[in-house]
Parts: structure tokens; C-alpha cells; sequence
């Protein structure tokens, strides 16, 4: 189901700045905003949840000039209450000019001088100084959604390396791409877009688990941002132990994600405070076939087997900690031996003066 929000928004200067407005190229902002172009910000939103979010009916207005100068801008983070007053400021600027906001989702103010940036329900503000993937981040929160971030720094906002919430940061890594709008990408984690309400049920793989194991499963998955996608986009497990939280493993490559150089099989958590967490993954999986990554919590761990489809499906292995550990020293020992088939004859890894199969395994995996 498609749902229509519509933003509007305000291309706002305070009333001192006589010169800096003039020289933003208006029009290609605009576009921005309000587009169809593939790199605007409605294709983002529609392309990052499947179509169930449509801001076609966005608006560009401007330039509207505030009855405020610069210095009477007091908003901070500290200060929500000044941030809100920019956004009840613009606002009135449109009303003066008979604008009518009624039929808008939500209001988007733009300012011709760096002034802020940031999101709440149903509003964003941002500035020509602010980068189209920054942006893109409070366009989340405008949606309800909270910064992403990641297990190994759990209490740290931006944290997470692969999702849009973790804007400019992204836990030090920069997955984003040179747009025709400057600095874009990457796509939202599949936490926040299930989260959101966005992600249909026919291109998700729900993995039993039985609340800490999970069946061991093979399957093909196709990268997240693929609308059209042949396959499954996301692997989703439930865990209770040792502590509630829900897994989503996803292939990150291409569109949207083409920052994200080498791609990556990511993985996440969603936990019940809402928040998303950047569990790891396995980087640059076309040259890591038979790479595993393995959770040290959880009874967890991922296999790649091959990458196919010309880099867009990853097929991949999930299960117990252990079928990692098996499979890898399979795949090294038949690697060792040139063997092309099944390692099942025991003659074929069984070496002189080993007494098990185990100890010949571990001789081949050491040498």
C-alpha cells in the first residue's frame, strides 16, 4: 500500500542576507527536493521502501524572507524549542504569501546561510552548506525513525557504516557517492525500513531460530535496493537468548548503495529500544567465497558461497556457529586436495600416520 506524503518546502533567507541567497542555483535545489529524477530525494524514499512512500506531490516555495535576522536563530540541540520557532517562523512566511500548507505531510525549511540541520516528526530544516545525504537522514527522522547504531559502540548514535540514519559519520567509514546532487547514499538498513512498515513480506526469508539456534539455510539474496529483485532481500531471525533481538542479514551493492566499496553482506540487529545495530558482515564477498562471519554472542554465523547475476545476488549460508567452523575446514581441505566433489570418502583426507579424520582435517588446515 502506497502512502502519499507530500512535503513542502520552504526556501527561507533571514531578512540581513542580501547576497548569499542569489547565488544557490534555486532551480537545481528544487529538483532536489521535488524531482523525478532518479538521484532526487522522493526517488530515494520511494526506491528505499518500495514504493509505500510516495513524495511526488512535494512542492518547492521560495525565497521567502523571514521577518528574523540571523542572530535572532537561537536553536541548538540543546534547544529544541528554537529549532521549532525557525520552523513556526517559515511557516508564517508562507502564509503571508497566501501559500497554503494544509495538503503538505510535512515542512522542509531551506536556509541560504549554514544555519542547522536537523529532523523531527513531520519537519526537516536544513542549509546550503547541508550535504543531500545529511538531508536524506532527517528526511528519516521526519519519518519517525531514530539514528542507527552499532554493536560495537552500542550508546553511540552514527555509528552504523552501511545506513542512511548514521548520516556524515557512519562510523568513520563513507559509504556514500558523488551524485548529480552531491554527497548521496547509502540506502536505509533493513531494520528501520521493517521498522517503518515498508518492507513486503514476499522479500523477506524468516530463518527459524527456536528462540537461539537457527536452521541451518541456504539461500540466494539479492541486493537491497533491487526493486525488481528474483529473490529474497533480507534474512530476518529472532533470538531470546542471551538477549531479545531480531537479525537482519542483507546484500549491500549498487544504486543507491554504490558508496559502499567493496560491497558487503551486513548484517544488523534490531533490539527492543527501537534502535538498529550494526552487528558486521562479511566486506568484498565476490573474492570471499567460503568466508563465514560469525556472531560471539549469539549461535549465529553467515557463509558466503558465490556471488552470481553479475554482482547483484550473493548466495549465501546461515546456521549455528559450528556449521561455519565445519564448513570451512570442508572448504579447506578440499581446497588443499584439489578435490572437486563431496569431501565423503574418508580414504581422500584420511593421511599416514593420522589416527581420525579430525586430526587429518586439522593437519591440512594448518599446513
Amino acid at each position: 500500500m502506497t502512502l502519499s506524503t507530500p512535503w513542502a518546502v520552504l526556501f527561507c533567507k533571514f531578512k540581513d542576507d542580501l547576497r548569499d541567497f542569489v547565488t544557490i542555483k534555486l532551480n537545481d535545489k528544487m529538483a532536489m527536493f521535488t524531482g523525478p529524477d532518479a538521484e532526487s530525494i522522493p526517488s530515494f524514499w520511494q526506491n528505499v521502501t518500495y514504493s509505500a512512500l510516495d513524495l511526488s506531490g512535494s512542492q518547492a516555495f521560495g525565497w521567502l524572507t523571514l521577518d528574523k535576522n540571523q542572530t535572532d536563530y537561537v536553536g541548538s540541540g540543546a534547544n529544541s524549542d528554537g529549532r521549532i520557532e525557525l520552523v513556526t517562523w517559515a511557516r508564517k512566511a508562507a502564509e503571508d504569501q497566501k501559500i497554503d500548507l494544509s495538503p503538505f505531510y510535512g515542512t522542509v525549511v531551506f536556509m541560504s546561510t549554514a544555519t542547522d540541520l536537523w529532523g523531527s516528526s513531520k519537519m526537516v530544516v536544513c542549509d546550503a552548506k547541508s550535504p543531500m545525504s545529511a538531508i536524506l537522514q532527517e528526511y528519516g527522522h521526519g519519518y519517525g525513525l531514530k539514528h542507527s547504531r552499532a554493536v560495537s559502540s552500542p550508546t553511540a548514535d552514527y555509528s552504523n557504516p552501511v545506513c542512511i540514519m548514521s548520516g556524515m559519520i557512519f562510523g568513520g567509514r563513507n559509504p556514500t557517492f558523488a551524485g548529480r546532487f552531491g554527497v548521496s547514499g547509502p540506502l536505509l538498513c533493513s531494520p528501520y525500513v521493517d521498522v517503518g512498515g515498508w518492507l513486503p513480506r514476499d522479500r523477506v526469508e524468516t530463518i527459524s531460530t527456536a528462540g537461539a539456534k537457527p536452521k541451518i539455510t541456504t539461500m540466494f539474496l539479492s541486493s537491497l535496493g533491487n526493486q525488481k529483485a528474483p529473490n529474497r532481500q533480507v534474512a530476518r531471525l529472532h533470538f531470546s537468548a542471551p538477549y531479545d533481538a531480531t537479525y537482519y542479514i542483507e546484500f549491500r551493492a549498487g544504486g543507491w548503495d554504490k558508496g559502499i566499496t567493496p560491497a558487503e553482506i551486513a548484517v544488523h540487529q534490531l533490539r527492543p529500544d527501537g534502535y538498529s545495530y550494526y552487528a558486521g558482515g562479511i566486506v568484498d564477498p565476490t573474492v570471499s567465497s567460503g568466508r563465514s562471519w560469525v556472531d560471539p554472542e549469539f549461535d549465529l554465523s553467515v557463509r558466503i558461497e558465490r556471488i552470481v547475476d553479475s554482482g547483484d545476488t550473493a548466495e549465501i549460508t546461515i546456521g549455528p556457529r559450528a556449521a561455519a567452523l565445519a564448513l570451512s575446514v570442508r572448504t579447506i581441505a578440499a581446497a588443499k586436495l584439489n578435490l572437486a566433489g563431496p569431501l565423503g570418502v574418508r580414504g581422500q583426507i584420511l593421511r599416514p600416520g593420522d589416527s581420525s579424520l579430525k586430526s587429518s582435517l586439522l593437519t591440512l588446515v594448518n599446513q
